[in-house]
């Protein structure tokens, strides 16, 4: 993915040193120019239509540096979303197929963000309290609809499970119906 950017960033480089050479080249004309006596209308003519247009080609390089910048952006932030989404598969992957002890890995949410949430299994997720549970939802964006749909502590626990792509541990439909009553 790193040569996808190189022949850009080569570009860019490439406009601003053009820029800055046209910037030290009509420096160093008004440096040489200052102490002679003034030149006819002529010349003066042909070498303001010069600078403008050397103006003109200075303002075209930035804004094709500015579009180039963008397109940077755009596709850098293009990678931040196809690496989570590859890494929220991986991971989803890692946890379908784990054991019961065995660490689930956490995904990244909507905005890229892996939660700062300790590490839990399967089996250690019935530890984890209400409010912790709310906080992982809420982290994904889930709390709401648990909320709506009047989930109990298990039921939320097991939509963190899901969400993570992990199975619950055999009976535990049958604990968080009890738990829930």
């Amino acid at each position: 993915m790193a040569a996808q950017f190189q022949a850009p960033t080569v570009a860019v480089g490439q406009f601003v040193q053009a820029q800055q050479t046209t910037t030290q080249a009509a420096q160093a004309v008004e440096q040489a120019v200052a102490g002679l006596p003034p030149p006819d209308a002529a010349f003066q003519q042909q070498v303001l239509q010069t600078l403008q247009q050397v103006q003109a080609q200075v303002q075209q390089v930035q804004m094709q540096q500015a579009q180039m910048q963008q397109q940077m952006l755009t596709h850098q932030q293009q990678m931040r979303v196809d690496f989570c989404a590859v890494s929220n598969s991986v991971a989803r992957l890692h946890n379908s197929r784990g054991t019961r002890n065995q660490v689930l890995q956490w995904l990244h949410n909507a905005q890229g963000q892996l939660p700062a949430h300790a590490p839990i299994t399967r089996r250690s997720i019935t530890e984890v309290v209400l409010q912790q549970v709310n906080g992982l939802l809420q982290h994904y964006g889930l709390l709401e609809n648990a909320n709506q749909m009047h989930m109990g502590v298990m039921d939320r626990r097991f939509l963190l499970l899901e969400h993570l792509g992990a199975e619950a541990l055999e009976g535990w439909e049958l604990a968080a119906a009890a738990a829930n009553q």
